[in-house]
C-alpha cells in the first residue's frame, strides 16, 4: 500500500502538472488520496478497473523505454490524457460509459488512441475483453491510421507487397486511354496492357524496354518515340507507372495526370498484415481484425473478428449492420473513436444495444478542440491550440489578410477577385524578408477557392509561374476520390525544391488531409469561422520549420460580400485583443503563440509603412446606417450554371423512386442530391446521403425527405 501510495502522488502529480485543475473547469480529477482512489476501483465495473490497470502498467513501461511509442516520443499533453484515463476511468459504480478526450488538431490524438488500443489488445490476449472497435469520422484517413506512411505508398504505387489487381489493370489502362487513346489503342490494347502488368521492372528504363518488347508494333513504336515528343512522354508516363515510381490523379479538366510520388524504403518484412500506423502498431500481425478492402490489409470475417477497423457512419449505420450480420456489434464491449465530431456517445451505444448486447460499450473517443464533449459523461482535460504551440507542439501562425480596408474588395467568385489572388499569392511579404524566411509561394501552399473555379485557378497559377519564374511549379487540384486523396497526401509531404500548390474547395479538404510539409493556407473563398477553425486545423498538422522565428502562414482574402467576422483576429483564441473599429496590422504578424505575437511586436514598431501593413477593417456588424469600412468594388462573376448546351439551361430530373422495390439505390440518391443541392453535393456527399437514405427507409420513412433535409444541412454548413 505505502508503494501504490508513493507511485499515485506521483503521477497525480504530473498529472495537475500537464493539467492545472484550475484551467479545466469541466474536467473530472482523480482523487487527492491513493485510499479514495482505491475504493472506486475497487466498486468500479470490471471492463474500467482491467483497462485502468493494465494502462497503467503500460504507461511504466513506456517510461522505462524513454516514452517512445512507435517510434515517437509522447509529449506532455499524450502522456496527461493517458494518465488521466487511467486514473479517472474506475469511478466507483458510476463510472462513466462515454469519456472525450479533446485537444488541438496535429497534436497526436491518433497516438494516444493507439496506446489505448494496446492495452485492449493486452486485455484480449488475457481473456479479460470482448470485440474492440476502432472507428473514425474520417474513413478515408483509416488506411494511413491503420497501416502507416510506407504501407500507404506500396498501395498507391503498387509496389511489394501489393500486386496490380485486374481493377487496378483496367484502372490505370482507362486513365491512359482517357490521356491519349489512340496511342493506347495502336500500341496497348487491354490484353497486352495485362501481360505487361504481370510483371514488375526494376527501374524505368528496364520498364521502357519492356514495353517497347511486348508492344502490338514494337518497331512503329520505336520511330514515333523518336519521332514524337507526345509518343515519349506517354511512354515514359506508362514507365514510371509499372516500376512504381508514380500513379495517377484526376487532373483539372477531367483528364488524368501523372503523379510522381517518392518510392517506400525496401522493407522485406512488409506484409499485407503490417500494423505500421499510430493507431493499430500494437496489434500483433495475424491478429484476427475486420476491416475494409481499402485499408489494404488482410482480415477474418464479422463473425471471427477481435477488432474491428471501421468508418464511423458505418459502425453507427443500421443498414451496414444489417449488411454485416449482428455478431460483431453485439460482441462490442469498448468502442475507441477518432475525431468523434459532433457525435454522441449513444450513436456508438445504439447500435451495439440494438444487436443484443446486454451492456452498453464503453466509448472512449477523442476529439478536436472545437467539437464541446456535450453530452459525453467525462470529458478530459482540454490541449488548446495556445497551448500546443506554446509547448512546441505545434508551430507559430503568421497572418495576412488582403485587400487593405481602404484598397478595393471585389465579390467573391469574381474575375477581379480572382486577379487579386493570384497578384497576392505571388506578392513578396516584406516581413518574411527580415526574418529571413522563405516566401510563401515558394514554399507549399494549400489554396481554397469555390469549387467550380479549383481549375481555373490550376492553369493560372501553372501559367503564372512559367511567366513569372521560368519555371514549371507543382500545382495539382483535389476534387475527390479516396485514391487521389491518399497519393495527393504523399506527394505533399516529399520534401522537393520549389512549390507545391494543391488547390481544392473548402468543403473538400477541411476534414480530409493532413499537411505534414505545409508553410500556407491560402483561403480565396467565402468560409464560415467554423469552416475556417477546421481549415486552419489542416495546417497545424504541419511542422516543416527552419528556425525559432519560423511560423506556418495563414493567409485569407476578404470580399466585398464577406461578412468579415471570419478573420483569424475574431476566430482564433489567441489571447489578444483588438480594436472593435479596426487596426492596422503587418502580413506574417504571428497572432499564436503570444510570445511570437509580442516578439514581432517588437520587432514591427515604428517599421508598420516599410512593411506593408494593411488596414483591418471592423469585425462587429454596422450599425443602421453606418457608411461601410471597406471600399467596394463591382466585379465579373465568374460562376455560370451548368448548361446541357449553350442555349438549354441543365435542370436535374426526379428519378422514378418505389419503395415497394427495396431501399434507393445510390443512382437514385445522387439525383436526390443533385436535384436539391447540384452535383457537387451528389459527388462529395455520397456516402453520407447513402448512409441517411438508408437508415430512414429502415424507419419506414421517406428516404427522398431525409436525403432533402441533409441536403439543406450540408448547404447552411459548406455554402452551395
Amino acid at each position: 500500500m505505502d508503494a501504490f501510495r508513493t507511485h499515485y502522488r506521483e503521477r497525480l502529480l504530473r498529472l495537475r502538472e500537464i493539467f492545472p485543475p484550475q484551467e479545466n473547469p469541466q474536467a473530472v480529477y482523480p482523487p487527492d488520496r491513493a485510499d479514495v482512489f482505491l475504493q472506486q476501483y475497487v466498486a468500479a465495473p470490471a471492463l474500467h478497473q482491467n483497462l485502468s490497470r493494465e494502462l497503467l502498467t503500460l504507461l511504466d513501461e513506456i517510461e522505462e523505454r524513454g516514452g517512445v511509442v512507435n517510434g515517437k516520443t509522447l509529449y506532455d499533453h499524450q502522456w496527461g490524457h493517458l494518465l488521466w484515463a487511467a486514473l479517472t476511468l474506475p469511478r466507483g459504480r458510476d463510472a462513466a460509459r462515454s469519456v472525450s478526450i479533446e485537444g488541438a488538431p496535429g497534436t497526436g490524438k491518433t497516438l494516444t488512441l493507439g496506446v489505448l488500443l494496446q492495452a485492449c489488445v493486452r486485455l484480449q490476449m488475457r481473456g479479460l475483453l470482448g470485440a474492440v472497435a476502432y472507428a473514425t469520422a474520417k474513413p478515408y484517413q483509416l488506411s494511413s491510421k491503420v497501416r502507416g506512411d510506407s504501407a500507404g505508398r506500396a498501395r498507391i504505387l503498387r509496389t511489394p507487397p501489393y500486386e496490380f489487381t485486374e481493377r487496378d489493370v483496367r484502372r490505370t489502362y482507362g486513365s491512359f486511354v482517357r490521356i491519349d487513346r489512340y496511342f493506347m489503342r495502336a500500341y496497348f490494347p487491354l490484353a497486352v496492357w495485362r501481360q505487361i502488368c504481370a510483371h514488375r521492372p526494376a527501374s524505368i528504363e528496364t520498364a521502357r524496354r519492356e514495353l517497347l518488347a511486348h508492344a502490338r508494333d514494337g518497331l512503329s513504336l520505336a520511330h514515333a518515340v523518336h519521332d514524337d515528343a507526345q509518343a515519349g512522354m506517354m511512354l515514359t508516363n506508362l514507365a514510371q507507372i509499372l516500376c512504381g515510381s508514380a500513379t495517377t490523379v484526376r487532373g483539372s479538366g477531367g483528364k488524368p495526370e501523372l503523379l510522381s510520388i517518392l518510392p517506400p524504403p525496401k522493407d522485406a518484412g512488409m506484409t499485407l498484415n503490417a500494423f505500421t500506423g499510430d493507431a493499430a502498431y500494437a496489434i500483433p500481425r495475424d491478429y484476427p481484425v475486420y476491416a475494409r478492402e481499402s485499408v489494404g490489409i488482410r482480415t477474418v470475417s464479422p463473425e471471427e473478428a477481435k477488432v474491428a477497423l471501421v468508418p464511423a457512419s458505418l459502425f453507427t449505420s443500421s443498414l451496414q449492420i444489417q449488411t454485416l450480420g449482428a455478431d460483431l456489434h453485439r460482441r462490442i464491449e469498448l468502442v475507441l473513436c477518432d475525431e468523434k465530431q459532433r457525435r454522441h456517445h449513444m450513436s456508438f451505444q445504439g447500435p451495439v444495444l440494438s444487436a443484443g448486447a446486454k451492456e452498453p460499450p464503453l466509448v472512449i473517443a477523442a476529439g478536436s478542440q472545437w467539437y464541446e464533449g456535450r453530452g459525453w459523461e467525462q470529458r478530459s482535460p482540454r490541449h488548446s491550440f495556445p497551448e500546443s504551440i506554446r509547448r512546441g507542439v505545434l508551430p507559430s501562425i503568421g497572418v495576412r489578410v488582403f485587400p487593405s480596408a481602404e484598397m478595393p474588395h471585389y465579390p467573391s467568385e469574381s474575375q477581379e477577385g480572382l486577379d487579386q489572388l493570384t497578384e497576392e499569392f505571388f506578392r513578396t511579404l516584406q516581413y518574411f524578408e527580415q526574418l529571413h524566411l522563405p516566401q510563401p509561394a515558394r514554399g507549399n501552399t494549400l489554396l481554397v477557392v469555390h469549387t467550380r473555379l479549383v481549375p481555373i485557378m490550376i492553369k493560372r497559377l501553372r501559367d503564372e509561374f512559367r511567366k513569372r519564374r521560368k519555371e514549371d511549379a507543382q500545382v495539382y487540384g483535389f476534387t475527390g476520390g479516396d485514391e487521389d486523396r491518399e497519393a495527393l497526401q504523399l506527394w505533399f509531404a516529399e520534401q522537393r525544391d520549389g512549390a507545391s500548390v494543391l488547390v481544392s474547395s473548402p468543403a473538400m479538404v477541411k476534414d480530409t488531409l493532413d499537411f505534414p510539409a505545409i508553410r500556407q493556407l491560402l483561403i480565396g473563398a467565402r468560409v464560415t469561422p467554423d469552416v475556417l477553425y477546421h481549415l486552419i486545423g489542416r495546417l497545424l498538422h504541419g511542422r516543416d520549420l527552419r528556425g525559432p522565428r519560423d511560423r506556418l502562414l495563414v493567409t485569407q482574402q476578404q470580399f466585398s460580400n464577406s461578412t468579415l467576422s471570419a478573420t483569424p483576429f475574431v476566430v482564433l483564441d489567441h489571447r489578444q485583443s483588438f480594436p472593435d473599429d479596426g487596426f492596422r496590422w503587418v502580413p506574417g504578424h504571428a497572432l499564436l503563440s503570444e510570445q511570437a505575437f509580442r516578439a514581432d511586436a517588437r520587432r514591427t514598431a515604428g517599421k508598420e509603412r516599410r512593411l506593408e501593413a494593411v488596414t483591418v477593417p471592423p469585425s462587429r456588424r454596422l450599425r443602421k446606417g453606418e457608411e461601410s469600412p471597406i471600399t467596394r468594388a463591382d466585379g465579373a462573376i465568374m460562376l455560370v450554371r451548368p448548361r446541357m448546351q449553350d442555349n438549354e439551361e441543365y435542370i436535374p430530373r426526379r428519378p422514378v423512386y418505389d419503395s415497394t422495390n427495396g431501399p434507393p439505390t445510390p443512382q437514385v440518391i445522387d439525383q436526390w442530391a443533385e436535384l436539391y443541392g447540384g452535383k457537387a453535393f451528389s459527388r462529395n456527399f455520397s456516402g453520407v446521403l447513402t448512409v441517411v437514405a438508408g437508415e430512414a427507409y429502415g424507419r419506414r420513412e421517406d428516404p427522398e425527405e431525409a436525403v432533402k433535409k441533409k441536403v439543406a444541412k450540408l448547404r447552411e454548413r459548406y455554402g452551395g
